[in-house]
């Protein structure tokens, strides 16, 4: 008895890169600071913690139009330290954040350097930064490494024309 042959399924071809592009719509910032004489969370005496919470939704890419998402960003000394020295740094980053998109929530979660945070929140509480363009893998169950994000007063949809 042989064994009928079934045709090989063709793979969706999957794009490799994409931009997300979120609107964002309000927005949160919390800074503490404290000291740490014993070393238990940082290498030096004192430990500072930034957060600045986002909340948007997407406007690019088309699958994911309309959806909410919450951008979170954290100060990190290490990438300010790396920005400054790049030539002391002995670590190679795989991506600057990452998204995650399910059924019921969005989120991007990044880390910038606190040197950014002055300007960024400048910028917010100006309204000068209106929407976020993340770049980075195709979503891939649920997830995607992010590349680059820019942060913008202005996004043209003419751009998706082309």
């Amino acid at each position: 008895m042989t064994k009928k042959a079934h045709p090989k399924r063709k793979k969706a071809s999957r794009q490799e890169s994409c931009d997300y592009v979120i609107e964002a719509l309000d927005w949160d910032f919390d800074y503490s600071l404290r000291l740490d004489p014993n070393r238990k969370v940082s290498a030096g005496p004192c430990w500072e913690y930034t957060s600045l919470i986002l909340r948007g939704r997407f406007i690019k890419p088309q699958i994911l139009a309309g959806k909410d998402v919450k951008v979170i960003l954290l100060g990190s000394r290490e990438i300010a330290f790396a920005m400054k020295k790049p030539l002391e740094v002995d670590w190679e980053p795989k991506s600057i954040g990452g998204l995650t998109v399910t059924k019921s929530q969005a989120e991007y979660l990044c880390y910038v350097s606190f040197d950014a945070f002055q300007l960024i929140i400048s910028s917010l509480a100006a309204g000068k930064i209106r929407y976020i363009t993340l770049y980075g893998e195709t979503l891939y169950r649920c997830r995607a490494s992010i590349k680059s994000v820019s942060f913008e007063s202005s996004y043209s949809t003419e751009e998706d024309d082309k």
